[in-house]
Order: C-alpha cells, then structure tokens, then sequence
C-alpha cells in the first residue's frame, strides 16, 4: 500500500513565519530608529534652547553691567559737584587748602568731606579711593609734596559698597561688584605756608 505525505502547507506556514519574522525585526529596528533620531533632534533642540538661554542671560548681565557703570559714575561725578559747590561757599583761605589736597589725589580720587578747625589747624577730610593701597599713598603725598602740611595721619580706612550693587545682588563678576574704599585723615596745617599760598593765589587773580 502506497502513502503519500504532503509537506507543501507546512512549508508554506514556515515560510510565512520566517516572513512575519523578518516584519517584526524590521518594525523594531525602524522603531528604535526612529526614537534615537527624535531623541537626537530632542538633544539639539535643548542645547540650542540652552545656548540662547545663555546669550540672554550674559545680554541681561551686560546690561546691567553698563547701567551700574554708568550710575556709579553719574554719582562721583554729582558728589565732585557738590563738594566744590561747598568749598566755593566756605570762607576764602579754605579754598586753597582744598586745591591742594585735591592736586594729591590718585586717579580717581576725590574729596567727600572737608572739616576745617581754624582753633588747632587741623583738618579732618575724607577720601574715596578705587583701592586700599591708595590710601598710604595718599599719606605719603600728604606728608611729602602738601607744602600746607606739617603732619598727617589716617584714622580709618572702611570699604563700601554702592547702592547700586548692594540693591543688584545677581550681578556677581568682579567688574561689577568692587568696594570701593573711604579714608578719613587727621591733617595738621602750617598756617605760614597757608598764608603764602593764599597771598599767590591773590597775585594770581590780580594779574
């Protein structure tokens, strides 16, 4: 007796299974695919966000930074104002003491307060400085090239801040936030020497 097997459906369902095999593969690698690329572009797209984030800020802080320059300068200026305002108003002899203090200061120096007492012949004054060292050096030039001066001490050196930057506390760059310094000196004054100085200034305007 003669069997006969057919094995062409099976074949056909193998076939069809290494088929459906070969889809699903495919699907997975096109999904994988796709999300590192979306993932990627996704990466591109904050870093980017980040970077103008950035620029703003660093925009933001220029601004600001030129704003504060300005208004510390505007308000030195205002106070340099004000303090030749009143040495106008003081009595004569006084104006001359203040030329002379003022020709010894450092770059960007300047007078915030003058106290005269004509019973010692002392002089009490304040003075802001960019720096601490220039505080000694004010000193010296005092003692040394002041020929009003017969003696001169400091009393106090103290750092301040603006208004400005203690208002602002984002700002934080070194341009931006630096103290600047307020000396007070106890200056002895020759009165001779003011006298003559005040007697060529005279000789001065009559010419």
């Amino acid at each position: 007796m003669l069997v006969e097997i057919n094995l062409l459906p099976q074949k056909e369902r193998g076939n069809k299974l290494f088929v459906w095999g070969l889809v699903t593969i495919a699907a997975l690698v096109l999904l994988v695919g796709s999300f590192i690329i979306w993932e990627y572009f996704s990466l591109v797209e904050k870093e980017q966000s980040a970077t103008i984030a950035i620029q703003e800020v660093q925009a933001d802080q220029a601004v600001k930074k030129a704003q504060l320059q300005k208004s510390n300068d505007g308000k030195e200026v205002e106070e340099l104002v004000s303090a030749i305002e009143w040495a106008q108003s003081y009595p004569m002899k006084t104006v001359p003491i203040i030329k002379e203090f003022t020709a010894a200061l450092p770059h960007r120096g300047f007078l915030k307060r003058f106290a005269y007492s004509a019973e010692n012949e002392t002089v009490e004054i304040q003075i802001q400085f960019d720096e601490q060292r220039q505080s000694s050096y004010y000193l010296s030039r005092l003692k040394n090239d002041v020929s009003i001066v017969k003696d001169a001490q400091v009393l106090t050196v103290e750092a301040e801040k603006s208004e400005k930057e203690n208002e602002d506390k984002t700002i934080q760059s070194e341009e931006s936030i630096i103290p600047r310094y307020v000396a007070t000196y106890s200056v002895q004054i020759d009165r001779k020497a003011v006298g003559n100085l005040v007697k060529k200034e005279k000789e001065k305007e009559d010419q």
